[in-house]
């Protein structure tokens, strides 16, 4: 549990207010007179001090350094003392607690920028090392830069931000391919081979992270950003009161689609789906591969009506649109249908109780006929059996 740190003398917390009267009443426990000005004082503390923890929150990034869970509990823990805070002296040492948070990112982030800098200058120096190298043993200097350049490749997926080094490098990928112009007349396959490693290095660097996190069939995103981005919005939620709402949306008799017409067909009738869906919702939004035929979207907006009109709008323009493909040179068009549950985040939900409603939900459309959109106010109609959502939903 968190122990707050001590109260700072009260002399010096009359400074950091602009206070300039050393007048011994105010370093008196009891309340000032002027109670409006002090509530105003305090109201105004706060407000600042939300905003500079909600700074720190954002800029917080992932780091074995920074102990990122147990820095994000401390700032958890911070929010809730701030917003049960009502005094300008309990304030003061939520304060100074922040301070000292500032001073733990800032050291381990120092440290964690070092430590790629570090990494680069080694592979990179390695590079311009072998370059330099190449007029002695050239079988030598290609197995040097082979190795040098997959590790580059292996770290680029491993670190978090790269701007800062990707700048550092760029300089030095400029002088290698100077050089390797230089001696293209001596080995001119070889600079040819290591000029394209060197331009596709910038693009695997900008890539690696993305593609971690995306599908690689459907190209929306995939379980484990969903999984992420999830936990993200419910914390958001409950601490910003931002409103979203969650749908879950599969094909109608995907199987069937399958033993009729081939797992290929199968697989480009999952891909268009999600390309569809991209183009019904906004950018803000965000789309993702759940699993199987099973797709979610995380959908931002004031109310459940607008959630729900939304999930309409994707319902009927596949339904209107269906599915189009080629075989054996003929055109074929398959009537495409999907079913949709959706869940509106309440203050108390946590990522798998506004998954299982949204699940129940669908469950819901799949068994009251597919093609159909249904919310959560239609789970509890009476007329309705108890229920569990059944795996495939076909």
């Amino acid at each position: 549990m968190y122990v707050p740190f001590a109260v700072t003398e009260k002399k010096e917390q009359v400074k950091m207010f602009g206070q300039r009267k050393t007048d011994q009443n105010l370093l008196k426990t009891d309340p000032p007179d002027d109670l409006g000005h002090a509530d105003l004082l305090s109201s105004k503390l706060k407000e600042i001090l939300l905003m500079l923890l909600n700074i720190i929150r954002n800029s917080t990034i992932d780091s074995e350094v920074l102990n990122s869970e147990a820095f994000k509990a401390d700032l958890d823990q911070s929010w809730i003392r701030l917003k049960e805070s009502s005094n300008i002296y309990q304030l003061s040492e939520i304060q100074e607690f922040l301070k000292k948070l500032i001073l733990r990112q800032r050291e381990a982030e120092q440290i964690h920028h070092q430590n790629q800098y570090t990494e680069y200058s080694q592979i990179v120096g390695t590079l311009i090392e072998g370059i330099g190298e190449f007029t002695g043993s050239n079988d030598d200097f290609d197995k040097r830069l082979n190795t040098a350049l997959s590790h580059i490749g292996h770290v680029a997926v491993q670190l978090d931000d790269l701007k800062q080094i990707r700048q550092q490098i760029a300089q030095r990928v400029i002088h290698a391919k100077k050089v390797l112009h230089e001696k293209k007349v001596r080995n001119s396959k070889r600079q040819k081979v290591l000029a394209s490693k060197v331009e596709e290095l910038e693009e695997r660097l900008s890539e690696a992270q993305e593609e971690m996190l995306i599908d690689e069939m459907t190209q929306v995103y995939n379980r484990r950003a969903f999984d992420r981005r999830i936990e993200e919005s419910v914390k958001r939620r409950e601490m910003f009161d931002i409103d979203m709402g969650l749908l879950l949306f599969d094909i109608d008799h995907f199987k069937k689609v399958n033993d009729t017409h081939g797992h290929q067909v199968g697989d480009r009738l999952l891909t268009a789906l999600a390309q569809q869906a991209k183009s019904v919702f906004r950018a803000d939004d965000f789309v993702a591969r759940y699993g199987g035929e099973e797709f979610a979207v995380l959908i931002y907006c004031s109310s459940s009506e607008i959630a729900e009109s939304a999930a309409e709008r994707l319902r009927s323009s596949i339904d209107r649109k269906g599915f189009r493909y080629v075989k054996d040179g003929t055109p074929q068009t398959l009537g495409i249908t999907v079913s949709v549950g959706v869940a509106w985040c309440r203050e108390d939900d946590t990522p798998e109780s506004l998954i299982r409603r949204a699940d129940e939900c669908l469950y819901l459309a799949k068994e009251s006929g597919r093609n159909k959109v249904c919310v959560e106010s239609e789970l509890d109609n009476p007329n309705r059996d108890d229920m569990s959502p059944l795996q495939g939903k076909e």
